[in-house]
């Protein structure tokens, strides 16, 4: 293990804004579970083509198993925010950097939690509209600008990390 320097970030009114954001987000995941599992058919798509036609079918209760999914992966990084010296940094951390690589890092978990929760609210929205409507749904391409956004920003974090560290 590293010896980084173990430094508490000011929480700004931006992360507040992102948390917000997430949670909300979060919420509406769950919302939507609750909401739209009484009226489900009992088979829904859970695997679909890249043109958006569902190809892959399981029972009604996958959509708790997304849901599920979603949580545990928002519930790990959310905590993993909170230690970012133990992040894995593409630059050396020093006691003369670690405090802007630290909040870089903690922005970049936040903007990927926010993405994540619409990428996974996307992908529910394709199952309840294939399998209330039948047929293609069309969010795919929209997921797909999703995803590009994620990986944007993970490239943003790299790029930040970079630009802030000592020469």
């Amino acid at each position: 293990m590293m010896n980084r320097p173990n430094i508490s970030i000011p929480f700004t009114k931006t992360d507040s804004r992102l948390e917000l954001v997430i949670w909300l987000l979060s919420a509406a995941i769950l919302v939507s579970v609750i909401y739209h599992y009484a009226v489900l058919p009992e088979r829904v798509p859970i695997h679909f083509s890249f043109n958006g036609q569902p190809d892959g079918w399981s029972g009604k209760e996958s959509v708790w198993l997304l849901a599920g999914i979603y949580f545990f992966v928002a519930t790990t990084l959310f905590f993993m925010n909170k230690h970012p010296q133990q992040f894995n940094y593409s630059v050396p951390i020093t006691e003369e950097n670690a405090a802007q690589m630290y909040q870089v890092g903690a922005w970049m978990v936040r903007l990927i939690r926010v993405w994540g929760a619409i990428i996974f609210l996307g992908i529910q929205w394709m199952v309840y509209d294939s399998a209330m409507n039948g047929g293609a749904s069309k969010i795919n391409y929209i997921l797909m600008v999703c995803v590009v956004g994620l990986l944007c920003t993970v490239g943003w974090g790299i790029y930040r990390f970079h630009i802030k560290a000592p020469k």
